[in-house]
């Protein structure tokens, strides 16, 4: 209950008694609506509302607004101006947000208690700091002011004021209450008649269009291409019209004319320099289009609508009861107006038919909508006598779009309750169908559903609908589960991997079904318990993994993977083979073979491998370095400890130094061809040519009476190569370099 003098009191017993709640509510409280634990009070200066039954009270009804009437909405591109009741109370509040909050408006720390759009960028203002009105002028769109000696607010000085650029049009009202079309470059301070327009009085202008227009009493219409700096008298146009509002469209400019007997529309075709009769039958005080058809707004109490440029005019108005017709705009095409006895009307076909848009509006109290509709960037405002402001969402003055992916189980179990939902949309309905034997429980025409599974598989399907239709079906396919699930697949991974290695291990995913794991004692599980995949670090142990499926129903037979944890290898033993090799001779070393191992051999430096790197056994060639054979065993897991061998070569005979001593082979390295030269060396020596693993590539006979022998090596590659010189019993290698 509120009391005029102020305050709230509530009562628990259906009214049989009452407390007065402790809370401030200053004003006059002149109304109380509730919903739910929401209550809203209407009061002198503003509304209130509490979430809690009237124990406490925020004053953020309309996000900041502290005043119940609206008198105007006015936007820019970035901002939106709203003005409230006149009086000692009034003031501005402004909205950087599309309407979502608002502040009161103050230019350097005053009040504003009155603003004016007079371009699109351009606004005036007047500011209260108790005692004084001060007066501002802002051209980029309210982001800084100018302070100005004019009150371009008092129509009783001022009328009808615009700005072009930064230079300001006015008619100014004389002493002797004419009134002369003025301009003014100096922010109001100065103001100098426009010559080509003092030929009779300012009436009025419409600078809305590219091409700017005044009506000068008893001389008709002119026209500015030049904002503003120069003007023609335009012709065809009657001399004596007091009002004028153009709009260009398609392909001409359309005026509307009343006053002092003449009242129709005109068109031009010739951008505003001459102009013929398009119709009679309206009287139009503002145009308005959607690109392919035209609107008008009248000056009785109806709204019109044209297809053929302005020739013909339907009346689309005057059976809507308590129409505001300033009011109409245009969003997507549809139609908007307010009505005076409350709420929002649209119109999807041009005005033919209309229906309410009240949606999130007290359906109980509608508010009353004295002022034109704004169409901010992603909203549709509102300004109300009593009800403060209130905006919608654009989005949702159109069809809707299909609903949001539908959330929820698709195998669900049998006889459990489920919830499915999509996302929210404000001032949407949303229509659910669900399986024959399915059930709903709650939900219905929200977002979200509660349900009891049936047995049957089927669709779950969503439709939004709001007072513009309804929107494409989204669909769910459900198939519920009457028992556990099966046995998963076969576990994929390797079941030999190394310890301290990280693996995957994964079975075939199932929807709606999680799956347990486990493992090993010492391995660690890092992810995916629960899914159907899992990463883990491998432990010393050897053992199985099993996953274990389980749906809301009941829990699976588990699936299992025997697996054996890996070490690197163990060192491959003792090396075979001859520990006292002859330079030049082929030899053989191996170890025991261990399956699934891979052995890495290294030699003395100028010996041979001819075959078997990688395996356990090696074929080499010897040269006459000693040094060690080494073996190191490798697997997945990485390298094992080496087994090692030292091999001394065979120390040649006196005889063999004589035989080495006597050999000259040159150069080294060499190119196309080799020399060699023997000296006092009796028959003939074999010369072999064998490449690094071993492979015999040239092979000849020299005689040992030759002084020196030429070799061809041309077709020799680049290259380390050995060369092996044989007489009789006695052998020598010696490394050969072919660049």
């Amino acid at each position: 209950m509120g009391f005029i003098p102020g305050g709230v009191a509530t009562s628990s017993n259906d009214g049989l008694d009452w407390v007065e709640s402790d809370f401030e509510l200053n004003p006059s409280v002149v109304a109380i609506h509730s919903v739910g634990n929401t209550v809203i009070a209407g009061l002198v200066g503003g509304i209130s509302r509490s979430l809690d039954n009237a124990s406490n009270w925020i004053e953020n009804s309309s996000f900041g607004i502290n005043a119940l009437t609206v008198t105007n909405l006015q936007q820019s591109e970035t901002k939106i101006f709203l003005n409230t009741q006149n009086g000692i109370n009034r003031k501005v509040f402004v909205s950087n947000d599309d309407g979502g909050s608002w502040s009161i408006f103050k230019i350097e720390n005053n009040i504003v208690i009155n603003i004016l759009k007079i371009s699109e960028q351009a606004w005036a203002a007047s500011t209260n700091n108790g005692t004084q009105i001060f007066n501002y002028l802002s051209y980029d769109d309210g982001d800084t002011w100018i302070f100005t000696p004019a009150n371009l607010l008092d129509e009783n000085i001022y009328r009808n004021v615009k700005a072009l650029n930064n230079t300001l049009f006015a008619g100014v009202i004389q002493p002797d209450f004419s009134t002369v079309a003025s301009r003014s470059n100096d922010n109001g301070i100065t103001w100098s008649a426009i010559p080509e327009l003092t030929v009779g009085e300012f009436l009025n202008w419409d600078t809305s269009q590219s091409v700017k227009f005044a009506s000068i009493f008893n001389n008709g219409v002119f026209k500015s291409t030049d904002d503003g700096a120069t003007w023609s008298q335009t012709s065809g146009l009657p001399t004596t019209i007091f009002n004028i509002s153009a709009i260009e469209f398609q392909s001409k400019i359309l005026m509307a004319i009343s006053g002092g007997g003449q009242t129709g529309v005109y068109h031009s075709f010739d951008n505003g320099t001459t102009w013929s009769l398009a119709s009679s039958q309206v009287t139009v005080s503002r145009f308005i289009s959607n690109n392919t058809d035209l609107f008008a707004v009248g000056f009785g109490e109806s709204i019109f609508h044209s297809t053929d440029q302005g020739i013909s005019w339907n009346d689309i108005g005057s059976s809507i009861v308590g129409l505001n017709r300033n009011s109409l705009n245009i969003f997507n095409s549809n139609l908007y107006v307010n009505l005076s006895n409350g709420g929002v009307l649209a119109s999807t076909n041009n005005g033919i038919s209309w229906f309410t848009v009240n949606n999130g509006f007290f359906q109980d109290f509608l508010p009353s909508i004295a002022i034109p509709i704004q169409i901010g960037q992603d909203n549709m405002i509102v300004g109300t006598i009593g009800q403060s402001s209130w905006r919608r969402s654009l989005d949702t003055f159109q069809q809707p779009a299909q609903p949001s992916q539908i959330s929820g189980i698709s195998n669900p179990c049998t006889n459990s309750t489920q919830t499915y939902s999509v996302e929210n949309i404000p001032s949407i309905t949303y229509t659910w169908q669900v399986p024959n034997d399915w059930i709903i429980l709650s939900g219905q025409n929200t977002n979200s559903i509660t349900v009891t599974v049936g047995a049957s598989a089927g669709v779950i399907l969503v439709t939004a609908s709001n007072e513009f239709g309804s929107s494409p079906a989204q669909t769910f396919n459900v198939n519920p589960f009457g028992e556990a699930p099966s046995q998963p697949s076969p576990i994929s991974g390797d079941n030999t991997p190394c310890i301290n290695s990280i693996q995957i291990y994964s079975v075939l995913n199932v929807t709606g079904v999680d799956y347990t794991w486990s493992i090993p004692a010492d391995w660690i599980l890092i992810s995916g318990d629960g899914t159907n995949i899992i990463e883990v670090e491998i432990g010393n142990l050897s053992g199985s993994i099993a996953v274990t499926p389980s749906n809301t129903c009941d829990a699976g037979i588990p699936q299992s993977l025997a697996v054996t944890a890996t070490s690197n290898p163990l060192p491959p033993g003792d090396i075979s083979g001859p520990v006292n090799p002859n330079p030049g001779t082929v030899q053989f070393y191996s170890v025991e073979n261990q399956p699934g191992i891979n052995y890495n051999w290294t030699i003395p430096n100028d010996w041979s491998l001819i075959n078997g790197q990688g395996t356990s056994a090696i074929g080499v060639t010897v040269g006459s370095d000693s040094g060690d054979i080494i073996c190191i065993p490798s697997n997945e897991c990485g390298e094992g400890e080496a087994s090692l061998l030292n091999v001394e070569v065979q120390i040649l005979s006196i005889t063999d130094n004589d035989f080495i001593n006597a050999i000259k082979i040159y150069p080294n390295p060499a190119n196309n061809n080799l020399f060699i030269e023997l000296k006092n060396i009796q028959g003939n020596t074999s010369i072999l040519i064998r490449d690094i693993q071993g492979k015999a590539l040239l092979k000849t006979e020299i005689d040992s009476n030759s002084a020196v022998t030429q070799i061809d090596i041309s077709n020799l590659k680049t290259g380390i190569y050995l060369i092996q010189l044989t007489n009789e019993d006695r052998t020598h290698l010696k490394k050969l370099i072919v660049k």
